[in-house]
């Protein structure tokens, strides 16, 4: 009995010790770039966007100008000819 517990107490400290020289190995990178990335060479700069919060005055003002567009495209789609026809 005191052999199995032997054999398995090195069983274990073999995959512990494979577990952890594998962890510490460099790794090869397997990600793909995006294809919008494949002309930018590495160290160039990149342009880039912050947006800050708007007051609720321009938040209403771009909700509201939202809503004339879609009132447009709605009365568009009405405006297509179709005839309802019911079955009694």
């Amino acid at each position: 009995m005191d052999k199995i517990y032997f054999l398995y107490g090195v069983v274990a400290g073999v995959v512990l010790l494979v577990g952890l020289i594998l962890m510490f190995l460099p790794q090869k990178n397997t990600t793909r770039l995006h294809p919008e990335m494949l002309d930018v060479k590495p160290g160039e700069k990149l342009l880039g966007v912050t947006f800050k919060s708007c007051d609720l005055e321009e938040y209403a003002q771009l909700q509201a100008r939202i809503e004339e567009v879609r009132q447009k495209l709605e009365d568009e789609e009405d405006d297509d000819g179709d005839v309802i026809i019911s079955r009694v």
